[in-house]
């Protein structure tokens, strides 16, 4: 408070200012925290202690934090969960006031308390007190090994980790609340968002990226975990997977081992490889005590664990950003038939339709609405062709574009057709080729294919 203070006289009187904006919190930094120092992180950690309301270790009543409590804050010799006797035996004394050494102990606890080892004093409370981990729980303390053998550093360790948790929840972490409800879930969310991206980035290089981007060690595992999955469902054969599909078959460092070895498509969004290698190797640690219910995870991979799904998700966060702003303004392109050289060559737009709304709307009004087109597009755009989708599984229907206008608005298009014909039909041969939204080609390519390979 005196430093903002100051700061502020200074802006008042029109001086120049230079704020210090603090180091990232982490736990070795909450461990560093002296009690008897002043400390913003120190004060705002004590204030989120208070609002726990922790409760009395022997009765369970909660504890009185009035003006008393905070009277003796700066007394090197009060609160301290591993008395100062304990400690200086292995450490140096002042590691004994170290912040997460300190917890809510009202006088006459402290005095009973004395000199004694947190595992014998523990134990006596928790024999008295059946809701005593419960009780422990509203400190931040969990009784664990670190207490049961009198280990200080792994205590101190795991009650910054705890402490760190709790600045993240009350700093909105957006990361560490849906992992905190559902480790698993935010989980798979990342995993399904990186392998959308490592699709759509390879995609751009080569559109068979298993022959070529991807590292022939990772080719070689993938194919004996689908060999693996087909023995089990002998319904689906290696051409119902498509290029997407097989990346499923990965695992997190085979996703980090792809980003590295084509950096050239990735380094505008990871930037380090040094720094995308740790936080893959955190994410492993975490992703594989969290989906094989190894029991409590040890607090420092957890925060590790965390701290690289929040990088990873402002990663890709950023991408599907820019990606829809793109898209709304009509910027790209979308997916081109890799038959067609040059933008310049498409004049025909395929779109995809179930069998209710083909029928009504493509033949029955002469026209199909709600399409994503490329501005850029349009004034070549001559045929709209429809892929029916299963059981049909082709496409069998093209006509003659009339007129194209906004749908609704924007940014999506309706579109009108002065005539409908029938063609093919073009049969599907593989899944990666299927319409899964609108794709482009050109009406020579579709005039005269038999199959989706042979104008996509």
């Amino acid at each position: 408070m005196t430093e903002d203070r100051r700061i502020m006289d200074k802006i008042a009187e029109e001086r120049d200012v230079t704020i210090r904006y603090p180091n990232d919190i982490n736990i070795e930094s909450l461990m560093d925290i002296r009690m008897y120092r002043k400390s913003a992180i120190k004060n705002g950690v004590l204030c989120l202690l208070t609002r726990r309301n922790p409760l009395h270790f022997k009765n369970n009543t909660q504890l009185p934090l009035r003006d008393v409590y905070y009277s003796d804050f700066n007394n090197a010799e009060r609160h301290h969960i591993f008395p100062k006797s304990i400690v200086q035996k292995a450490y140096p004394a002042i590691k004994v006031h170290s912040l997460p050494n300190f917890c809510f102990i009202p006088a006459e606890l402290n005095k009973e308390i004395s000199n004694k080892k947190p595992s014998k004093y523990f134990a006596e409370f928790a024999s008295e007190n059946p809701d005593f981990e419960d009780t422990l729980k509203t400190h931040l303390i969990k009784y664990d090994e670190s207490i049961k053998t009198d280990d200080f550093i792994s205590f101190l360790s795991s009650r910054a980790a705890a402490m760190l948790e709790e600045i993240t929840r009350a700093t909105g972490s957006k990361i560490s609340r849906v992992s905190a409800d559902d480790a698993n879930k935010a989980i798979d969310k990342v995993e399904k968002s990186l392998r959308n991206l490592l699709d759509k980035k390879l995609s751009v290089k080569n559109v068979n990226y298993w022959k070529g981007p991807i590292p022939g060690d990772i080719v070689d595992v993938v194919k004996g975990r689908l060999d693996d999955y087909l023995k089990k469902d002998p319904s689906k054969t290696v051409n119902d997977f498509t290029p997407r599909d097989l990346l499923d078959f990965c695992d997190i460092m085979d996703y980090y081992k792809i980003i590295i070895c084509n950096w050239d498509i990735f380094q505008s969004l990871f930037r380090s490889k040094v720094e995308t290698e740790k936080r893959f190797i955190n994410l492993k640690e975490y992703r594989n005590t969290v989906k094989h219910n190894r029991g409590e995870i040890v607090p420092f991979i957890k925060k590790e664990g965390e701290a690289a799904l929040e990088w990873l998700s402002i990663i890709l966060e950023e991408k599907s950003k820019k990606k829809e702003e793109k898209s709304i303004a009509q910027d790209d392109i979308g997916i081109v038939s890799h038959k067609i050289n040059s933008k310049e060559e498409i004049d025909t737009i395929v779109c995809p339709a179930k069998e209710d709304g083909f029928k009504a709307t493509f033949l029955g009004e002469k026209q199909w609405y709600s399409i994503r087109i490329s501005s850029s597009v349009i004034p070549r755009l001559k045929y709209l062709a429809i892929y029916e989708v299963s059981p049909v599984s082709a496409i069998r229907w093209a006509g003659k574009v009339l007129k194209v206008e906004l749908f609704e608005n924007g940014p999506k298009y309706r579109v009108y057709l002065s005539e409908i014909f029938k063609v093919g039909p073009i049969e599907k041969d593989s899944p990666k080729f299927v319409p899964q939204g609108s794709r482009y080609t050109k009406f020579d390519l579709l005039s005269k294919a038999k199959k989706l390979s042979d104008i996509f």
